[in-house]
């Protein structure tokens, strides 16, 4: 329902801290003499070759996205970060007594004793935490699945944990050593951390910046013969609308356009919905079609988990004339959204269950500034090289016209990659140019777990993510869709130099990856829009 409200003040957006020079994370920590797989980890390392062979690394990654991925609807990142800072200090209190230093084999027993209590411990915080879950014993299960795959190598998952959450360690300094959990908890407390809001969309540590040219006169060919117009949006007379309220229907959704201008073109876009939920469980938390279905004919929806402050809901809609878009692009619109009533959702400390209702404002992004498409969910072995090269491939078998795909931030992934662009013939084939052409397993930075893809246009943008559904990169499928972020305002490029005017920028990268060489390949200074 469409709430008439007076708007807030206006809050001035306050730029992004400029970007600072990050010391390259550490080498993989050596293996626990003694255990099972001690030369299987030790030959792991010295080079990675199949996924099979990094199962420790590989666990540890994928706990920790689906511990980001459930931070929409219950956040236990705090909760895990402080019972693997007190596993440490359990454990460089073993190390420093003397009895441990002289008996390697009474350190081993005494390790591992700590270790099947970290997880009992972690077992009981996710039985306490998710239990507002409809489903919270799969959830629990699958989080215990991956702490189980992660035993005996419980450094890996703290030293993941240290560079997911934006701290890394110093190279050479082991993770265990007191000095290292003080430091992470220190910047972990003095970290300005919004959850769940528009200031720190990206949870991933390291994002490729890629940047897509296709053919102008096969795209203008493509358009017209495959896609017909009611499928391809006119640019200047769609909006992207984000912020949905996750339980709201495509009815509700067009009501609420339809007192700005009649629709020609409406999509509900729930593809990050359905994303999170396949990390958070094997089966999914919530999507669009249960809350539909558990509202019925009364109308009021009641979740059963808190409400996030920004949700991943958005839509793709295209007004009949251009005075529609113009009424729902008006800057009031933009800056404090359309109201939409919602059901609210908080618990106590004792697990009581408290609503209120609410009102969620819903924003309409004009499609001229949503050039961009992100992807998410890429395996953390996986090269900077193959996801380029399988975009391509995806792109050209869709039957979308020859493209050129090029890696803008090389410096902050393999220290020796210079460059990287892949092409595509569009009749099928893939060559690539990369330099240096070889890199060594461990020379650098492990690849991302997420790109960005910068594109000319929104049609190109729209034919682009309709052509990368499903796409998959060695084995796994990857989420694509458009960020459902309102532009950010930027007055500094990514060395932190201020510049003469501020710019929109759709989707700049976290200061970690926010790395170019040379500068000009910096989408602030590339791509940004003047206010």
């Amino acid at each position: 329902s469409l709430l008439p409200a007076s708007p807030p003040p206006p809050v001035a957006t306050i730029p992004p801290p400029p970007a600072q020079p990050l010391p390259p994370p550490p080498p993989p920590p050596p293996p626990r003499p003694g255990t099972a797989d001690a030369s299987q980890v030790a030959s792991v390392q010295a080079a990675p070759s199949h996924p099979e062979d990094v199962r420790p690394q590989e666990a540890a990654q994928d706990f920790l996205q689906a511990v980001f991925a459930l931070a929409d609807i219950v956040d236990i990142r705090d909760s895990v970060g402080k019972e693997v800072d007190n596993h440490f200090r359990a454990l460089a209190k073993i190390r420093a007594t003397r009895r441990a230093q002289n008996c390697q084999e009474h350190r081993l027993r005494m390790e591992e004793i700590q270790d099947d209590k970290f997880l009992e411990r972690m077992d009981k915080m996710f039985a306490r935490e998710l239990k507002r879950l409809p489903d919270a014993e799969a959830v629990r299960q699958h989080l215990n699945e991956y702490l189980q795959k992660c035993s005996g190598h419980l450094e890996v998952l703290g030293r993941s944990l240290c560079m997911v959450d934006g701290y890394e360690v110093e190279d050479g300094v082991d993770p265990l050593d007191p000095s290292a959990v003080e430091a992470r908890r220190a910047a972990a407390a003095t970290k300005p951390r919004p959850r769940d809001s528009e200031l720190r969309p990206l949870h991933e540590w390291r994002v490729m910046d890629i940047d897509v040219a296709f053919a102008a006169e096969g795209l203008a060919n493509t358009a017209t013969s495959s896609t017909s117009a009611s499928s391809l949006p006119a640019w200047e007379r769609t909006i992207i609308f984000s912020n949905l309220p996750p339980e709201a229907t495509a009815d509700q959704i067009r009501k609420a356009l339809e007192y700005c201008g009649p629709l020609q073109y409406f999509e509900m876009c729930s593809e990050w919905i359905d994303w999170s939920a396949s990390l958070s469980s094997k089966q999914p938390v919530a999507n669009l079609e249960d809350g539909e279905a558990a509202g019925g004919s009364s109308g009021v929806q009641q979740p059963s988990s808190p409400s996030p402050r920004y949700t991943m809901l958005y839509a793709i809609a295209e007004f009949a004339t251009p005075e529609g878009h113009s009424n729902a692009t008006r800057e009031a619109l933009r800056v404090f959204g359309i109201l939409f009533g919602e059901v609210e959702v908080s618990f106590t400390k004792s697990g009581k269950r408290k609503s209120r209702r609410v009102a969620r404002p819903a924003f309409p992004q004009a499609a001229a500034a949503k050039h961009s498409l992100l992807l998410r969910g890429f395996p953390w072995y996986s090269r900077p090289r193959v996801v380029l090269e399988e975009c391509a491939r995806k792109l050209d078998g869709e039957g979308l016209p020859a493209c050129t795909l090029q890696l803008m931030n090389c410096p902050a992934h393999w220290l020796p990659l210079e460059s990287l662009a892949v092409m595509s013939d569009g009749d099928g084939s893939v060559s690539t140019q990369q330099s240096p052409p070889s890199l060594e397993p461990w020379g650098g930075s492990l690849s991302s777990l997420a790109a960005v893809l910068r594109f000319r246009s929104f049609q190109e943008a729209f034919l682009a993510r309709q052509a990368l559904q499903g796409l998959r990169v060695d084995g796994r499928i990857v989420a694509c869709g458009f960020p459902p972020w309102r532009p950010i305002v930027c007055s500094m490029d990514s060395l932190g130099r201020s510049l003469a005017d501020d710019v929109l920028v759709d989707l700049p990268l976290p200061r970690m990856s926010a790395k170019y060489e040379p500068l000009s390949a910096d989408p602030v200074l590339r791509v940004g829009r003047l206010l």
